[in-house]
């Protein structure tokens, strides 16, 4: 069987990650301080919304350091 891509991603713990355009301040800063902390596994999104962009920003910044 072929395979295309990172056959790891198969077997890690996956996290969704959705958010729509119009979301309450609360609920950006508490997404802002989960996207900041320590993950194991990956995150799945669309990446589309501001806040969804914003923590790809953030997970991308932190899997750097």
């Amino acid at each position: 069987m072929e395979y295309l891509g990172n056959k790891e991603l198969l077997t890690m713990q996956k996290t969704a990650f959705l958010a729509s355009g119009t979301i309450p301040p609360d609920v950006v800063l508490r997404s802002y301080d989960w996207a900041t902390g320590e993950h194991e596994g990956c995150v799945v999104s669309g990446f589309s919304s501001k806040l969804e962009q914003d923590v790809l920003h953030f997970l991308l910044k932190s899997n750097t350091a």
